[in-house]
């Protein structure tokens, strides 16, 4: 989960998505592994589709992850699953192309670690997704700092 808590603090700083960077990287995730679409495998044949193979085989081989950029996303995954994925974390859809473009490559590249496509999520990644789907639960402490409970796990 280190991956994810990294993830979330450079979105949030990179992207100044305060805490709507916790959200998106669960919302993306579950998305993108969302079995009724295909899962893993039919989020990737999206790219595939769009003519980025090279980039793709780039974010699942154990080499250096080629960027992608917002157009790129927007290409690939297409305005109905932007505005799903805004609904879902409070973002307009359109806003969402550049996080995604620095989001996609790092999730795909973590959960394909032997640089194939897995048939079942890691048990971090499960435990993320069976947080409710609509605001992640979080506490404020003492000194208002907000803490996510997948990060901390």
């Amino acid at each position: 989960m280190a991956l994810f808590g990294a993830l979330i603090g450079d979105l949030s700083k990179k992207f100044n998505l305060g805490g709507k960077a916790a959200p998106l990287v669960t919302e993306s995730v579950r998305l993108m592994t969302n079995e009724q679409s295909g899962g893993l495998a039919g989020f990737i044949d999206r790219f595939k589709r769009a003519g980025m193979e090279d980039l793709v085989s780039s974010w699942i081989g154990k080499g250096q992850n080629q960027p992608i950029s917002a157009d790129q996303v927007q290409s690939a995954v297409g305005s109905s699953f932007l505005d799903n994925l805004g609904k879902r974390v409070g973002l307009s859809g359109s806003s969402l192309t550049a996080p995604l473009a620095f989001l996609i490559p790092k999730v795909i590249d973590f959960l394909t670690p032997n640089g194939s496509i897995p048939t079942t999520l890691p048990t971090e990644v499960r435990t993320m997704l069976s947080a409710p789907t609509s605001t992640p639960a979080a506490a404020k402490p003492s000194g208002g700092v907000t803490k996510y409970w997948w990060v901390l796990a």
